[in-house]
């Protein structure tokens, strides 16, 4: 559908960090700007998926624009998972203008997404 499509195009992707330890898989996505109320995570059994919205103010009244470079509007992140994780043991805070997620590894079983 090219709705869809159009709606795909527009979004963009925050700048993430994501590393793996024993225990857990970490991602810290950058959201300065960002309402934490206007951010949704989802966790599926193969992929995080992190969207929302940034809305910053314009400039005023009669200014004049010399650089943009601050994406807006609709930003959609979707993450494979390579390894199983535990959704109960998820956690997610916002500090700082940056979203860091902790997933657990799923213990007792197969290493990889289920």
């Amino acid at each position: 559908d090219l709705e869809a499509v159009r709606a795909d195009l527009e979004r963009w992707r925050p700048q993430t960090d994501v590393y793996e330890t024993p225990a857990a898989v970490v991602v810290t996505v950058e959201l300065a700007g960002v309402d934490e109320n206007e951010t949704e995570v989802l966790l599926f059994e193969d992929a995080l998926v992190i969207e929302g919205q940034r809305s910053i103010p314009g400039c005023e009244a009669g200014g004049v624009y010399h650089a943009v470079g601050i994406r807006q509007g609709p930003f959609r992140l979707e993450l494979p998972l390579q390894v199983a994780v535990d959704p109960e043991g998820v956690e997610a805070r916002y500090e700082r203008g940056l979203l860091c997620v902790r997933l657990p590894k799923r213990t007792g079983g197969d290493d990889r997404a289920r």
